[in-house]
């Protein structure tokens, strides 16, 4: 995060509390904000596939 700041990026820090769902539900909130990039510790790998997808398929929009 410290070096983000240094390029004047803005910071978004989202925290889900283990919650699969709402995990999903926040990065489906940040692509739609437009974001560069995104940083995901899942709960669970292979129920954040989805939110991956997901960013990948908006990678090229």
């Amino acid at each position: 995060m410290a070096k983000a700041r240094e390029f004047d990026a803005e910071i978004i820090v989202q925290n889900a509390n283990n919650d699969d769902q709402d995990q999903l539900n926040q990065v489906k909130y940040l692509l739609d904000e437009g974001i560069d990039v995104l940083l995901l510790v899942p709960n669970d790998y292979i129920k954040a596939q989805s939110a991956v997808q997901m960013a990948k398929e908006r990678e090229y929009l």
